[in-house]
């Protein structure tokens, strides 16, 4: 009888320091290494949703067939959750394509932080309103219209035509439906429609713009323009 109670407690013994060591482990490694007990947390509460099932004509239970057109919409709905959109990293492309003599030059450079996030229908009618209402320093180099080439979240490539307004040696001030206009070396490009009637002006500068004469020098241009500006 005595050796059977040693037994008991030399039994007991064993199994309370087992527990107590395997709990002490646990929180050891839970405290070194707290990635792997929160993969444990995240693995217990993970949940598998199977495929629904339904009992067939003879009691057992058979999985649910998916038909073409189930799956061609299910596709469609995957395909526009999936739609692409601009981020920091896609190129904006740039073509400056002059009208005259069809010159291209291209500028690759950072996506403009503005349009981080669009998608293709927000883009377009972003460039729609960019060349509605183009900034000053665009209409000024010539800019006429734009056209959106290529759009993906890798590269947007975007045309710019311009009708640049070339460097000149002179500028002809003439007559054009009665009012005073300056045109560039060619003639035939306006550079200025400054909206001076030309009965305004005296009859000697009146008959020099009929004919056309040219001032070389921009400032005397705009002092001569100046003068009969009301």
């Amino acid at each position: 009888m005595r050796i059977f109670k040693r037994f008991v407690s030399i039994l007991f013994l064993l199994v309370f320091f087992g527990g107590a060591g395997f709990i002490a482990g646990f929180h050891t490694k839970s405290y070194f290494y707290p990635g792997e007990s929160k993969n444990i947390e995240n693995d217990s509460v993970l949940h598998i949703e199977l495929p629904q099932v339904s009992p067939g004509p003879d009691g057992f239970c058979k999985s649910e067939v998916i038909s073409e057109d189930a799956l061609a919409y299910g596709l469609s709905l995957a395909t526009g959750a999936m739609e692409e959109t601009l981020c920091v990293d896609t190129q904006y492309l740039i073509q400056e394509i002059d009208v005259r003599s069809g010159e291209i030059e291209e500028m690759a450079t950072k996506l403009p932080i503005q349009y981080v996030g669009m998608n293709r229908e927000q883009f377009m009618e972003s460039m729609s309103t960019y060349q509605t209402s183009p900034p000053l320093s665009e209409v000024e180099r010539g800019f006429k219209q734009l056209e959106v080439h290529s759009f993906s979240r890798e590269q947007v490539v975007v045309k710019m035509y311009y009708e640049f307004i070339q460097p000149t040696h002179c500028y002809y001030i003439a007559a054009y439906d009665n009012r005073v206009v300056v045109y560039l070396e060619d003639k035939k490009t306006v550079y200025i429609d400054t909206g001076i009637p030309l009965d305004s002006l005296p009859e000697e500068i009146r008959t020099k713009v009929i004919n056309m004469y040219c001032i070389e020098d921009e400032s005397i241009l705009f002092g001569f323009l100046e003068n009969y500006t009301s």
